[in-house]
């Protein structure tokens, strides 16, 4: 009795584990599958955070080019307002000078009016014919 038991105990254990070896091996193929999805996942994001990190260094690349023309546009609005700092000196010089001189002038031509004056009346005296 021993060994028709023990058969009747093996077919009914095969009986049962046949669904749960089934079951297991769908699990089996499932979890494959997600691993494979997983690596192919895990592959994508190491792609794409390439492609982020080329972009991120591009844009970086960019900024210092943007960097170093600010400083230009810097250096030539500093050469520039020393420019225009150096026009107000000379226009305030010559709006100082400029009446000073006009006088001089006026007063020079005064002075060679009255030394010339004589010829002046001479000639404008009028002439009998």
């Amino acid at each position: 009795m021993s060994k028709e038991l023990e058969k009747l105990l093996r077919s009914v254990l095969q009986e049962e584990l046949q669904p749960i070896q089934k079951d297991m091996h769908t699990l089996n193929n499932r979890m494959e599958r997600l691993e494979n999805k997983m690596d192919d996942l895990e592959s994508d994001i190491k792609v794409r955070f390439d492609e982020v990190y080329t972009r991120f260094d591009q844009v970086d690349k960019r900024f210092e080019e943007v960097d170093k023309r600010f400083e230009e546009v810097d250096k030539r609005f500093d050469q520039v307002d020393n420019r225009l700092e150096r026009i107000e000196l000379a226009v305030n010089r010559l709006e100082e000078n400029q009446p000073k001189d006009i006088m001089a002038m006026l007063q020079t031509i005064d002075k060679k009016l009255d030394r010339h004056q004589g010829k002046v009346l001479y000639f404008n005296k009028p002439r009998s014919k």
